[in-house]
């Protein structure tokens, strides 16, 4: 019973590992035209073929940071396209 257990929670920990680590969606730089102004982003979308339903992202103070892009990437996961956009507003008023 013992050697049951332990073997059923080897299978349980290998698949969960497997999940944990399943492909993140990679983004795809994207530009777009927002008035006069030309903006920047990164489209996250969902494997397989669409139509998806839709998320805009906007960052924080910091920037399109790493953190954003993987909450983008964990969206895309999800099913949802995600485009993770550079504000024009945001990065213009930062300082330093």
């Amino acid at each position: 019973m013992k050697q049951a257990i332990t073997k059923l929670a080897l299978a349980f920990l290998s698949v969960s590992a497997l999940l944990s680590t399943a492909s993140a969606a990679t983004g795809k730089e994207v530009s777009y035209k927002s008035g006069d102004e030309t903006v920047q982003g990164i489209l996250y979308t969902p494997s397989g073929s669409g139509p998806f339903p839709g998320i805009v992202i906007i960052h924080e103070w910091w920037g399109l940071n790493d953190w954003v892009k993987e909450q983008a990437s964990k969206l895309a996961d999800q099913g949802y396209a995600a485009l993770a956009i550079v504000s024009p507003q945001l990065s213009r008023n930062m300082t330093w």
